[in-house]
């Protein structure tokens, strides 16, 4: 009897054990695994300064908004460049322009446009924004793409950009004009002799023209020359006075004749069509004169005669 009560008493002790154990046990081991998982802090008086960043490194940078231009041969052409630097002391930094052959340009300053060949800015993040002007010099530039290096640098901190130009052919870039400097496109030629007449050629445009020849149509048996009948070269502008001869041939018949005068190079020609007007020989004109002369002689006896009777 009594060693029953006694194995009874043995079991609710230990279940009165087992029962805090499994509420609080978890809590517990969950407790510990947090704190093994976390780094041990310290003392606010204990804890470290942050590290000290580097200074950042010295650096330029060369952009432009529009890096090409396009444009007809003879103008300039800017553009505008944005430099951004990033330097620790005040230091120089010296422009410099590459330029293709038959070319001029100049660095500037964007407000006001002053031709620079240096700028000193203040050291820290900044950007300046400089002007890039070139323009073509003697002959005109072909038309073609032409590609300028416009370079910053201050010793070993450097930075450039490559700028391009497009040059396209103007609507009047070769242009070959012929007048007659009196305006007159009507003349007298005398058959069977040389009528002498001036003519301009000129180059109206912006190119050059080269290997211009002088022809004309005329009436069979006419002979047309030209002094001097060829040019190598006609610059823009520039004009050449040409001496023509016309030489309508005996016994042509008075009257009105088209004679058409033509100046031909590789890139532009020109026409100018005169009226030639023929008149009677000198011969025949003394004939006449002769003529008359005899009659009014004749005219002027025979009224005297008159008279007398």
């Amino acid at each position: 009897m009594f060693r029953f009560r006694g194995v009874r008493y043995l079991l609710c002790l230990a279940l009165l054990c087992t029962v805090p154990g499994g509420l609080f046990g978890d809590r517990v081991a969950l407790a510990a695994q947090e704190s093994g998982n976390s780094s041990p802090t310290l003392p606010p008086s204990e804890e470290q300064p942050p590290e000290e960043q580097p200074p950042p490194e010295e650096s330029i940078e060369l952009s432009a908004q529009f890096p090409v231009l396009e444009n007809t041969a003879g103008a300039s052409f800017k553009f505008e460049v944005t430099v951004e630097y990033r330097i620790k002391e005040r230091r120089t930094f010296d422009l410099n322009l590459t330029l293709p052959p038959g070319w001029n340009g100049t660095p500037k300053s964007s407000t006001p446009e002053n031709a620079i060949s240096a700028f000193e800015p203040e050291p820290q993040n900044m950007t300046e924004k400089l002007i890039v002007e070139v323009w073509p010099v003697g002959n005109l530039p072909e038309p073609g793409e032409y590609i300028f290096t416009f370079e910053v640098a201050s010793g070993d901190l450097q930075g450039s950009i490559d700028l391009k130009t497009v040059v396209v052919e103007p609507a009047l870039r070769y242009r070959l004009s012929m007048i007659v400097p009196t305006e007159r496109t009507g003349i007298q030629a005398k058959a069977g002799e040389d009528n002498h007449m001036s003519i301009m050629i000129m180059n109206s445009a912006s190119g050059d023209l080269e290997d211009i020849t002088l022809a004309s149509e005329k009436p069979e048996g006419w002979e047309v020359t030209f002094t001097p009948s060829s040019l190598d070269t006609l610059e823009p502008g520039l004009s050449q006075e040409i001496d023509v001869v016309i030489k309508p041939p005996s016994g042509t018949e008075a009257g009105d004749y088209p004679v058409i005068l033509k100046a031909t190079s590789e890139k532009s020609d020109s026409d100018l069509e005169l009226r030639v007007a023929v008149i009677t020989s000198t011969a025949w004109g003394g004939i006449g004169i002769g003529i008359a002369a005899g009659v009014i002689a004749g005219l002027i006896i025979w009224f005297r005669r008159l008279g007398k009777r």
